[in-house]
């Protein structure tokens, strides 16, 4: 396609190519639909969608949702199980990369940012997708949501899968000689720090924020290390930060916490680091304390951009 035209999609040209049609698990066992949405973005907020735990009982992301009661979500909501929502969404992808996808003209390092609408239920979020080049950075970001899970839709955006597009003989033509094939899904988390206004007071309460969801995404044992405005989210209905783009973020080992600890704290991670690249490297407890130090320091400098 023409730079700045609209994205087309055709079959891959290796149609007899067979490639794995299994999706990345996703965070939520099912997707909700409410009545609200967010009227200035058009996308379903972070706290709109919701999960499902083992026994099957609603779980609210947040608790500023207003609904008290079970009753008025089941009037209120149109649940539809993640497996039928991905397969919906991968039969409409499949149907065609016209309808539903919009480019929102915001580039990253490793992938391009679209607006999906299921077109079946009105359903809409963010895509993340990229070309072949970086299709393992997109994979260790899902990853690292996972590990994120128990503060998505506080602290992150909830994650809610990925498409391989050539499991489906399918590439969206970005730009000339930018086919993006890989497809991540999240909910709408809010607009960039790098594009508001902030102002003095709000500044300072941000600054708060943001220091609490970090200290939230180490204690889940993650190093996010590209703490800067673009990757910041300001939710305009909290009031509240969320932190995007995990590409580069470090995994660390889970500890093995004695009998009686709940919430593990962040000093008690192992030593070892999980290396995004190799899943290998060791740092002693100096330089894990210090990466944990310089996430907060760039926090404190992406206010005085």
């Amino acid at each position: 396609m023409r730079p700045g035209g609209t994205g087309r999609s055709r079959p891959t040209t290796s149609p007899h190519t067979t490639y794995p049609t299994r999706p990345v698990r996703p965070s939520a066992d099912v997707i909700t639909r409410t009545r609200q949405c967010d009227a200035a973005s058009g996308f379903w907020p972070s706290d709109r969608v919701e999960g499902m735990d083992k026994v099957g009982s609603i779980v609210r992301k947040s608790a500023s949702w207003g609904y008290g009661r079970v009753a008025d979500y089941a009037r209120l909501a149109h649940p539809v199980r993640h497996a039928e929502w991905l397969r919906l969404l991968s039969q409409q992808l499949k149907d065609s990369l016209d309808h539903g996808v919009v480019k929102l003209g915001i580039q990253g390092a490793r992938g391009a940012l679209f607006q999906v609408t299921m077109l079946a239920y009105g359903y809409t979020f963010v895509c993340k997708g990229t070309v072949r080049a970086f299709v393992k950075d997109l994979e260790h970001e899902a990853a690292v949501y996972e590990r994120l899970r128990p503060i998505q839709g506080t602290s992150v955006p909830v994650f809610l899968g990925a498409i391989n597009l050539r499991s489906i003989n399918r590439t969206y033509h970005y730009d000339h000689r930018v086919d993006i094939i890989h497809m991540m899904f999240l909910s709408w988390g809010g607009y960039s720090l790098h594009d508001v206004q902030i102002g003095e007071g709000e500044q300072r309460r941000l600054e708060a924020s943001l220091s609490r969801v970090l200290c939230a995404v180490h204690r889940e044992g993650v190093v996010h290390e590209d703490v800067r405005t673009p990757n910041i989210l300001r939710n305009p209905e909290t009031g509240d930060v969320m932190l995007i783009d995990f590409e580069r973020a470090s995994l660390l080992d889970r500890p093995r916490p004695p009998l009686g600890q709940l919430v593990p704290n962040k000093r008690a991670w192992s030593q070892e680091i999980v290396n995004r690249k190799s899943g290998t490297g060791c740092v002693n407890k100096t330089k894990l304390d210090r990466r944990f130090a310089d996430d907060m320091a760039m926090a404190r400098m992406a206010f005085c951009e």
